[in-house]
């Protein structure tokens, strides 16, 4: 699976005004995989268990705050809001799989190395 994180200055919309997303899921299986778990409601179960767990909730915020400071190295977005819905709500899983992905990949090697879904464009090296 692979993760494409904003780099220098950061895309800009027409206008000038900065691409609010950071990270962006680019492995089409995954993304596959996690927009069926968006159209088999995954965010709004999510979210209600934002609700009534803390340790999620922590984690959770932990992870918005992770987002906005690795998206502030890049470029200050004052009043810019963090993505996916974080830290309150869980909107887009793309956004943060993409987030979360380069940072549990290093946490995980051997379960990386087990899953091989997008390295090199697939189980059999196709791109």
């Amino acid at each position: 699976m692979r993760s494409a994180g904003r780099g220098g200055d950061g895309p800009r919309l027409p206008d000038g005004t900065p691409f609010p997303t950071t990270y962006y899921l680019t492995c089409p299986r995954a993304a596959s995989a996690i927009g069926t778990l968006e159209a088999n409601g995954v965010m709004k179960e999510m979210t209600a268990r934002l609700e009534t767990d803390p340790e999620l909730a922590a984690a959770y915020r932990a992870a918005h705050e992770d987002y906005i400071a690795r998206r502030d190295a890049i470029e200050v977005l004052e009043g810019f809001p963090s993505a996916g819905g974080m830290p309150d709500r869980v909107k887009c899983l793309h956004v943060l799989v993409g987030h979360s992905w380069p940072r549990a990949r290093a946490s995980t090697r051997s379960a990386t190395r087990r899953s091989r879904c997008c390295r090199s464009g697939g189980p059999r090296g196709r791109a």
